[in-house]
């Protein structure tokens, strides 16, 4: 932050001193600056002592994005986080600009945009303003005098309150950051758009497919699909600089639905391959929104059976019921019973709600009143969430221990490579026979789509195919640590899926991350010390809800 905003002003020991560390520091944090300065095609240089950073205005206005981002991680919104940033700028009056030149061409911001828009232009207008422009000669975007128009309003109306004297450049590339973003609010058909459209929406329908098809799944709404090709026309015709750069989609996806994260990576690498652009994390965590959404059906909460048995007098039972379906119907299946000459109830249900004492069982049963008060609601959905929790503990145990085996169990003293890593757990796989001499090429070309590191907690390490002789498990225990793509992490767990558990792997997969990801229960796996502890753990319940 501070080399970006003062580039080519600072040296080492200027910025030692500005974060109160020392020099030696300072010298082995630039190496790791560096990696993320030369991810933007930039380069961070030395000139006279000090450090700047080398590269088109184009990349520099997308760096300073994503450190925008990272910024407004610890901010209650993005603007939040533009505000820490920008500590000169009002940004309220920026976003105001944006929207009243938007809205003054007949356009508005797309729903789920508004925030990435306006952090882009903040960026740009931050640098015009401290004179650092981009040059005229820029990408063609001939036919695109809409978003001219609104970018030349956005320029006058915000150099009514400070000095700013766009360039054209400038101007094309505000107008590029518009592209996708922003549609008329009286949309004109369009007949070679149209076309384009239709091509887009074949080439996405042929991506999700096939990778759908490699795990057994379907897609679940046609209307879905077509939202997403939209979503992917408009990633298409922004330049790199104007996509999404805020991750909160993605971590949250990660960590509620890993398995949606995973055929996300898959789908972005292939969007990327077949339209010839590039997929920021930010733009991945919209794919897993729409992936989300072709697959509806699939994602099915965890069930329990409830047995409703309450007295009729009155339409009491009836109305309970109701109430009963509407709040719960996610993740109860609900039965009902005539009471009337019961004495006893022999049922296989997880949940019996009763309005009589007679019918309650020592575990499972929620004695209510008649009126269905908030008290009675309280102890039905303690109930409820307590077996939930107790019917996904037992199916997690079911569904994961034949998939682990003592010889794929590896703990050690020894510092590691990420890749030395990989090889040893390959090899492991192979000498059991799980897997062919290819596997562990297969895992290292996984890795570069994108890290299987998750939350610098763990590692999930598995192969693009599923083409192992069986599905297993191999658990690595690394307690001096391996840096795995940045964090350094002592947990890893390789996955090798044979071809006809591939609908198993969904399940597979999200259960093993979500249990991992409790930050108390991963250091507890770590100190395991054989592999029936290391499974005690991780079928366990977690320290927090």
């Amino acid at each position: 932050k501070l080399i970006s905003k003062n580039d080519g002003a600072l040296g080492v020991d200027d910025i030692a001193e500005r974060l109160y560390m020392s020099s030696s520091s300072i010298e082995r944090e630039i190496k790791r600056v560096r990696r993320i300065v030369e991810a933007h095609n930039l380069k961070l240089e030395r000139k006279q002592g000090n450090l700047s950073i080398e590269g088109s205005e184009h990349d520099k206005r997308s760096l300073i994005g994503a450190l925008v981002s990272r910024e407004a991680v610890n901010s209650m919104s993005r603007y939040g986080g533009l505000s820490e940033y920008f500590d000169d700028m009002d940004i309220s009056r920026v976003r105001t600009c944006t929207l009243t030149a938007i809205e003054n061409h007949g356009y508005q911001i797309k729903q789920g945009y508004a925030q990435n828009l306006i952090t882009s232009i903040a960026v740009a207008l931050y640098r015009m303003r401290h004179g650092l422009h981009v040059p005229d000669v820029t990408q063609n975007i001939a036919g695109r005098e809409a978003e001219r128009g609104i970018a030349r309003e956005l320029c006058a109306t915000y150099a009514r309150h400070h000095d700013v004297a766009p360039t054209q450049g400038d101007i094309d590339y505000l107008a590029t950051l518009l592209i996708g973003q922003v549609d008329s609010q009286q949309p004109l058909a369009d007949a070679p758009s149209q076309g384009k459209s239709l091509q887009v929406l074949e080439g996405v329908r042929s991506i999700v497919e096939d990778v759908f098809g490699a795990y057994q799944l379907e897609i679940d709404s046609e209307q879905a699909l077509r939202n997403f090709s939209v979503h992917v026309q408009a990633l298409i015709e922004r330049r790199e600089e104007a996509q999404i750069k805020d991750t909160d989609a993605l971590e949250n996806i990660k960590l509620n639905c890993p398995f949606i994260y995973e055929l996300s990576v898959l789908i972005a690498w292939r969007i990327s391959k077949m339209f010839g652009v590039a997929v920021s994390d930010g733009e991945v965590g919209f794919i897993c929104i729409h992936v989300g959404m072709l697959l509806l059906s699939t994602l099915e909460n965890d069930k329990v059976r409830i047995l409703l048995a309450c007295d009729h007098y009155h339409g009491i039972s009836q109305r309970i019921r109701e109430a009963l379906e509407r709040r719960y119907q996610d993740v109860a299946l609900l039965a009902e019973v005539d009471i009337e000459g019961i004495h006893a109830i022999d049922s296989e249900a997880d949940v019996i709600i009763t309005t009589r004492q007679s019918l309650c069982k020592p575990t499972g049963s929620v004695l209510i009143s008649p009126f269905f008060t908030a008290d009675d609601q309280v102890r039905v959905e303690r109930t409820i969430d307590s077996a939930v929790q107790s019917s996904k503990k037992a199916r997690q145990k079911t569904l994961l221990e034949p998939f682990f085996a003592d010889g794929l169990f590896l703990s050690t003293d020894e510092p590691m490579e990420r890749d030395d890593l990989i090889r040893d757990m390959g090899s492991l796989l192979r000498q059991e026979g799980v897997v062919d001499d290819d596997f562990i090429d297969l895992v290292l070309k996984r890795e570069e789509l994108s890290s299987t590191c998750m939350f610098d907690l763990f590692a999930i390490p598995h192969s693009v195919e599923m083409n192992a002789k069986r599905t297993m498990v191999c658990v690595a225990l690394c307690h001096k640590g391996v840096a795995w793509n940045g964090p350094t992490i002592k947990l890893a767990l390789m996955i090798a899926v044979c071809h006809e558990d591939r609908r198993r792997f969904l399940e597979v997969f999200d259960t093993i991350v979500k249990a991992c990801s409790d930050r108390e229960r991963s250091d507890r796996l770590v100190g395991a010390t054989s592999l029936k502890e290391f499974l005690d753990v991780l079928v366990g319940t977690p320290s927090s809800q």
